[in-house]
């Protein structure tokens, strides 16, 4: 059911179509964090985490201490969508 409720189903009605074409795309979920809490959450992991955890969390925390806020992003893979790729006769008619 959740498949159907955000895809989206356009009729060409006065359009020419001239192919159809249908491929998979690969795409990525961007979040925006909120840059203090994603710093309280990385420095609550490295205070219950081993010596291991810190060699790799502390670099991240201080990359994302030295950047804006407004360029911080999460990217999180989806899962493969199906997409149709349709082109339409773009010559003026007479």
């Amino acid at each position: 059911m959740t498949l159907h409720l955000y895809r989206q189903i356009r009729c060409f009605h006065r359009e020419e179509v001239v192919s159809v074409r249908f491929s998979w795309q690969r795409k990525d979920a961007l979040v925006t964090p909120d840059k203090p809490d994603l710093m309280r959450r990385i420095a609550e992991e490295m205070e219950h985490s081993g010596v291991a955890a810190h060699v790799s969390l502390n670099p991240l925390l201080m990359a994302i201490s030295a950047t804006p806020e407004h360029q911080l992003r999460l990217r999180r893979p989806v899962r493969v969508q199906p997409v149709a790729n349709i082109r339409t006769d773009a010559r003026p008619k007479p």
